[in-house]
């Protein structure tokens, strides 16, 4: 099984918080990780990543904004990653796993804290290609209802009602997933806020190939955000079931006419 992983390390300078990533990519056999604000300055880029990734292959956004943003490590021997694109808000990949050849595309995102320049986030977005199994990863800075936030939006705003726009019409929706519900939290003991900003988003192309999958929130540690791990889950063997009834279910009176009634209803809805 391969696993995938994004955490917003806040600054990946210090020596305890490379070894907490590295931990994390040994800990859960990761062979894909997405960091996020590293703010490492790009003639410290080459010293840390060896720190982290060792022989892994890397990419980032240093080009669309300094410092990078957004560091994306991976195993060779078991991934092959290709940047299709990148701003100072998103990178735009095709993966491929290499003993199986599934091919999908994979997007790590750090939304911007200001409402107005994630307008442009949304954009890349809704300009990406359909049509293949597409994962997307990252901290989006915004939540998408008033449940994903604690002390914190009590009302649905203008920047939640657009997040949630772009992803009804990328028909992307979060990916199954278990742990921590808020990943975010500002850590303050009067007036703490948690929000739910790390996000694992998925489209149906990746559902049909990866039925399977599944996010996991982890507790934070020395960043104020929890780590996501995605297991991918290749799609498994479907056998063929029998249909099965209770047979005392039919000596009810009213089970024909039942089954009669539902039958006739009208079902609206796509597969």
């Amino acid at each position: 099984m391969i696993n995938l992983a994004c955490w917003n390390t806040r600054g990946l300078n210090s020596t305890p918080k490379q070894s907490e990533v590295r931990k994390l990519l040994l800990d859960y056999n990761i062979s894909l990780v997405c960091l996020i604000e590293t703010r490492v300055r790009i003639n410290k880029k080459t010293l840390v990543a060896n720190s982290v990734f060792k022989d892994w292959d890397m990419i980032d956004n240093y080009n669309s904004h300094s410092p990078g943003r957004i560091w994306v490590g991976w195993d060779p021997r078991i991934l092959n990653i290709t940047k299709i694109n990148e701003t100072d808000q998103i990178i735009h990949c095709n993966a491929c796993i290499l003993d199986t050849n599934n091919q999908f595309r994979i997007s790590f995102v750090y939304g911007s804290n200001d409402d107005r320049l994630r307008k442009a986030l949304w954009q890349s977005m809704c300009s990406s290609q359909h049509g293949s199994p597409w994962i997307m990863l990252g901290d989006f800075n915004v939540s998408r209802s008033v449940g994903e936030s604690i002390r914190g939006c009590s009302r649905i705003s203008g920047a939640i009602e657009e997040f949630n726009d772009c992803l009804q019409s990328l028909e992307l929706d979060d990916l199954r997933f278990s742990g921590f519900l808020h990943t975010w939290c500002n850590k303050r003991s009067n007036g703490c806020i948690s929000k739910k900003l790390n996000k694992v988003l998925v489209n149906n192309d990746w559902l049909l190939k990866f039925e399977n999958s599944e996010a996991i929130f982890l507790p934070p540690s020395i960043p104020d955000h929890c780590p996501s791990v995605v297991k991918l889950g290749l799609q498994g063997i479907k056998k063929n079931r029998p249909f099965k009834i209770f047979n005392f279910l039919t000596d009810r009176v009213d089970f024909l006419p039942l089954v009669d009634r539902c039958w006739q209803e009208q079902v609206h809805g796509t597969m």
